[in-house]
């Protein structure tokens, strides 16, 4: 037989002998059997007595973070922040070596679009002269 301990419904300890366990003021059931719910609750979880040796997992509400934690949280935002602006940048730069780049195989290509043009233009005109045009 066991005693299963409760406050305002949750379980809050348990007795494997309740004939020894001396006089106490708390409230408790005597059950026969140990529900697997009370002896493996998992962390972030209280087991409720629903009813006379009857009990369920609930799960505990979150406890509101600290001063101290809402200081870091903020601290690893603007952390992941400037990470994510020298990224940024970083691809900013990037873009605009490329755009540089581009910019000038366009004028290697225009220059050598005109130095064809100039070479053909002789090139008529030597035709031209020869009278072979």
């Amino acid at each position: 037989m066991f005693a299963i301990f409760y406050k305002d419904a949750d379980v809050i300890a348990w007795h494997p002998d309740p004939e020894n366990m001396g006089p106490t003021s708390l409230t408790y059931d005597l059950i026969e059997e140990l529900p697997a719910v009370i002896f493996n609750t998992p962390a972030g979880y209280v087991a409720r007595r629903v009813s006379a040796g009857g009990y369920e997992l609930y799960e505990l509400p979150k406890p509101e973070p600290t001063p101290a934690d809402k200081i870091a949280t903020l601290e690893n935002e603007a952390t992941l922040l400037a990470l994510e602006l020298v990224n940024t940048q970083t691809r900013l730069d990037q873009s605009e070596a490329d755009a540089a780049a581009t910019l000038l195989e366009l004028v290697h290509t225009q220059a050598r679009l005109q130095q064809s043009e100039v070479d053909h233009a002789a090139l008529l005109l030597k035709l031209v002269d020869k009278g072979v045009i």
